[in-house]
C-alpha cells in the first residue's frame, strides 16, 4: 500500500513530508510544512513494544501538540490524509512476552489491522 501512496504523491507533484524529528531541529523552512509531516518511527508499535521509540499514541500526541502550537490549523487537518500502519511489532511483542498481554490487547490489534 505504501509504495502506491508514494507513486500517487509523485504523480500529483507532491513532495515527501518532513519528519517530526527534523522539525524538532528547527532547521526546516516553514514553507515545507505544506507537504505535511511524517511521525513514523521504525520498530515501534501501536502499544509499548520492546524497541525504543514513541508508540502510535505518542506520535498522535505530537500532532496534537503541533495543532495546539498553531503549526497546523484545524483547517489544515481537514484537508489532510493520515496513513496508519499496524505491522508485526505489536504481534511480535505479544509472542516475546509469552502471550502474557491481556486479551484486550489482541482485540485492539485486530481492530486496527
Amino acid at each position: 500500500m505504501l509504495p502506491l501512496l508514494y507513486c500517487a504523491a509523485k504523480y500529483l507533484g507532491l513532495k515527501s513530508p518532513i519528519t517530526y524529528n527534523l522539525w524538532n531541529t528547527n532547521t526546516v523552512p516553514k514553507h515545507d510544512l505544506k507537504y505535511g509531516m511524517n511521525f513514523a518511527y521504525g520498530g515501534t508499535g501501536v502499544f509499548e513494544v520492546s524497541s525504543i521509540g514513541p508508540n502510535v499514541t505518542t506520535q498522535i500526541n505530537s500532532l496534537i501538540k503541533l495543532i495546539q502550537e498553531n503549526v497546523y490549523t484545524p483547517s489544515d487537518i481537514t484537508k489532510s490524509i493520515a496513513y496508519v500502519s499496524v505491522a508485526g511489532n505489536d504481534y511480535n511483542y505479544y509472542l516475546e512476552t509469552g502471550g502474557a498481554v491481556s486479551v484486550n490487547y489482541l482485540n485492539l490489534i485486530i481492530i486496527f489491522s
